[in-house]
């Protein structure tokens, strides 16, 4: 998967996030969105990596216990309705 250009801190070989480089706000998460720059199914499947991470190859933090097992079809689903024009408000899609 290619990870938007916007964001190029959160690459790296084996995930797409860091935990010593990873940083964002949901208003610059919320800017990319509406820009075009990244998609809520790269937002989900950069938080799951982080959890991934940080929970199982990490410092064993359990920092998440469970995550929504549908999260990225919900993401893929808000995805089109962002490109539908359909936006339910201004954290859609984070």
């Amino acid at each position: 998967m290619a990870w938007p250009k916007v964001w190029p801190r959160l690459r790296r070989a084996r995930s797409p996030v860091s935990f010593s480089s990873w940083r964002t706000t949901a208003a610059l998460a919320r800017q990319d969105l509406a820009a075009g720059h990244v998609s809520s199914a790269q937002l989900v499947e950069q938080y799951l990596a982080r959890v991934h991470d940080l929970d199982q190859n990490g410092p064993g933090l359990r920092s998440i216990l469970a995550t929504n097992p549908d999260a990225r079809a919900e993401a893929r689903r808000l995805d089109g309705e962002r490109a539908a024009g359909r936006i339910r408000g201004p954290l859609h899609g984070i």
